[in-house]
Order: structure tokens, then C-alpha cells, then sequence
């Protein structure tokens, strides 16, 4: 986890990349950061603004922020140097732009603003423009082929550079496309509500995932693995983990491992693990670790005093009380047991049973429920 005050820069971090020599740069309120695996540095806005996008490519780490965008590389002293793209445009930048989102293909670097896209031939070093017919709220890279989605209009594909509408608003009901991922034939869609759709072969179809995580989620950033799994980051609700299937895998929250619950931006680097630009904060997450971790932010289950594991349940002893935790359950956090209010000495296993030592006496304890055996004080083993 890596605060403000370890990177040096400040809270929000809206975009994340990685350099072929493995630095990991982050788009941040105060400007570029740079991290070489051991220590941060921070390069301002060319303008002092908020960096709002970051991608590298090759030796070049392009940029965008408000009313500016360019590309950075290293001097002879290994310090990053800023070029600025600007000059290149004929026309004006449209009043308060912001470059919201970078992407590139082939010989073209491509710069998202609500209002354009500026297309850079890195071969010839000009720049082509596509204006919106309404509002661009993002590009994507899917399958090599460069796609956005135009507010009110739907999703546009650009064919040598030139937009041609290929899906209309109604099929993913009008809503604002967070993310979009290759798959055979065809990509998946994912919105801001949570929907996820399915195209393939000219035909949409809207995922089921069973999970009452879905009920009331507002997404703000999403990513395709390696694996072929999905996550999705949120606005306050933290990280869902989804198999290739919809099939919900985990959620990470500030109680069981990150320290922000609103995902601004996901990055897998090159060893698969996961980088989070988050509204406070970076993290690094690696989701195949076999440990997990439960904060205890609130004081909600105290300090822990024993455990168990037990028919295929974990189960905590606190001076707080009894708690457990299903351990293929990766989603839901600790349980109270109701009636073990108090101090848990010890657990105990004997003859399959588990055995209970509390302040108030010796309990058995079946699933989540509890039978008084002994009223002996402070029981212990």
C-alpha cells in the first residue's frame, strides 16, 4: 500500500502503466510518479494541472491533462524530459478540455478528450482530429481495433481513422461503458451500473451474475486478465474479482485488503500483479497469494485471542466474542455468533466437537449456533 506521503504526490491517481524496464508511472493530481520497484519520484504537470492520463510506449511515456498533452522521455541523466504535442494542432483546443484517456495503435497514439480524439502519427509526427458528434466518453483498444463510445449516439469503431457506428445506445441500455474486453469474435461490454453484455458475432447478450453484489454498484473501472478473469473497480464498494464465466471470485474491500474502497484505475503488469490508482492512494494486489487479510477498521471483532477451523469454517475466539467465516466464501466478512458476548479463552476440538472456553463457561458450538454446557466462570483448556 503506498499513501501520499510514502509517493509524494497527492490523493488521486487516475491512470497507471508500465516501462519496458518494468517502472511502473502513475497518472496523479500532482503529476507524473515514477516507481523503479525501490522509491517514487514525481514530475509536475507541464501546466501545473491534474495529470489525468499516462501510457507508455517504448521510450515514451505520453501524458494528458488539462488543456496539454505530449510525451516524456529520459536525458542523459536518466531524469524525465517533457515534450509537449500541442503545437502540432492547426485548430484550437476546445475551452477547458481535458485528456481523459491514451491508447495506442500501431504507428498511431491516440488522445481522448470529451470533445476529441487526436490521432498521432508517431511515422510523420502530425496529428489527425475526429470531433465529437456529442460527448466521447472513452476509447478502448479491443482486438487491435480502436472503438469509443459517443454519449447519446452509441459505440462508434474507427475505420482508417474514420468513425463508423457499429452498435446503437438501446442494446446496452443507453448507459455509460466503463470498459470494453477481446474476446473470440467479437468483446465484452461493462457499465457504469454494472451491466455486462456480451458481443459476438453481431448479437448482444447480458450476463447473469449471480451475486447481490451487482443490486447497487456504481462502477467506475474495469479490466480483462491474463486469465481471461474480469475485474471491476467501484465507486465505494472496492474490487470484485469475476471468472471468465461471471462468476464472482472475490471482493476486496478496506476490511480484507486494499486501503480504498473507489477504484479510479486498474493496471496488470508483466509478473500479473494487480496496480490500483485509487481515490486515496496506490496499491499492488496480488490475487493469487494464498493469504488473505481482514483489517479491522472499526473494532468490530477485537483482539484475537484463538482459532479454529471446523467443518469447513473458520472460527475466531476475541475479547469481543465468537466469530466465524465460511473459508470458501471469499466475499462475505467475519460473523458474529449471537450470545457470545465476551471473552473467548479457547477452542477446542474433542470427539468432532467443538468445544467453546468463554467467561461466561463452555460451549459447544454447531454452524453458528451455541449450547451452554458449563456456567463455570472464565473457562479454559
Amino acid at each position: 500500500m503506498y499513501t501520499p506521503e510514502i509517493y509524494g504526490g497527492e490523493n488521486q491517481n487516475w491512470m497507471l502503466s508500465q516501462a519496458p524496464n518494468n517502472f511502473i508511472y502513475s497518472a496523479n493530481n500532482a503529476g507524473l510518479l515514477e516507481y523503479n520497484g525501490e522509491a517514487w519520484m514525481l514530475y509536475p504537470s507541464p501546466n501545473n494541472s491534474i495529470l489525468r492520463s499516462v501510457t507508455v510506449i517504448e521510450d515514451r511515456i505520453y501524458t494528458g491533462c488539462y488543456m496539454e498533452f505530449g510525451y516524456w522521455v529520459k536525458n542523459e541523466f536518466g531524469q524525465l524530459k517533457y515534450t509537449s504535442l500541442v503545437p502540432l494542432i492547426k485548430q484550437k483546443l476546445v475551452e477547458d478540455e481535458q485528456i481523459w484517456n491514451i491508447v495506442s495503435l500501431e504507428k498511431w497514439v491516440l488522445f481522448q478528450s470529451f470533445s476529441t480524439i487526436y490521432m498521432l502519427n508517431t511515422d510523420s509526427n502530425q496529428l489527425k482530429i475526429i470531433r465529437a458528434k456529442d460527448r466521447i466518453l472513452k476509447i478502448f483498444k479491443v482486438n487491435n481495433e480502436i472503438y469509443y463510445q459517443d454519449k447519446d449516439l452509441g459505440i462508434f469503431k474507427l475505420q482508417d481513422g474514420n468513425p463508423e457506428l457499429i452498435i446503437k445506445p438501446n442494446s446496452y441500455n443507453n448507459d455509460n461503458i466503463i470498459y470494453m474486453g477481446g474476446i473470440d469474435k467479437g468483446f465484452t461490454l461493462l457499465t457504469k451500473m454494472g451491466g455486462l453484455y456480451e458481443y459476438k458475432n453481431s448479437l448482444f447478450k447480458k450476463w447473469n451474475v449471480k451475486s447481490n453484489l451487482f443490486s447497487n454498484i456504481n462502477v467506475y473501472s474495469g479490466l480483462k486478465l491474463k486469465d481471461g478473469s474480469y475485474l471491476i473497480g467501484t465507486v465505494s464498494q472496492g474490487l470484485i474479482h469475476l471468472s471468465a464465466e461471471g462468476i464472482v471470485l472475490s471482493h476486496l474491500n478496506q476490511y480484507n485488503g486494499i486501503s480504498n474502497n473507489t477504484i479510479l484505475s486498474l493496471f496488470e503488469d508483466v509478473e500479473g500483479n494487480i496496480w490500483l490508482g485509487l481515490d486515496n492512494g496506490i496499491n499492488c494486489v496480488n490475487l493469487k497469494s494464498p493469504l488473505s487479510i481482514f483489517f479491522d477498521k472499526d473494532g468490530f471483532i477485537g483482539t484475537v485471542y484463538t482459532s479454529k477451523i471446523y467443518h469447513g469454517k473458520l472460527y475466531l475466539g476475541t475479547n469481543q466474542g465468537l466469530f466465524y467465516k465460511d473459508l470458501e466464501d471469499k466475499i462475505s466478512n467475519l460473523k458474529f455468533i449471537n450470545g457470545t458476548n465476551g471473552q473467548v479463552w479457547s477452542l477446542e476440538l474433542h470427539d468432532d466437537k467443538l468445544f467453546c472456553g468463554h467467561n461466561l463457561g463452555t460451549f459447544i458450538v454447531d454452524n453458528e449456533k451455541i449450547d451452554l454446557i458449563s456456567t463455570i466462570a472464565g473457562t479454559w483448556q
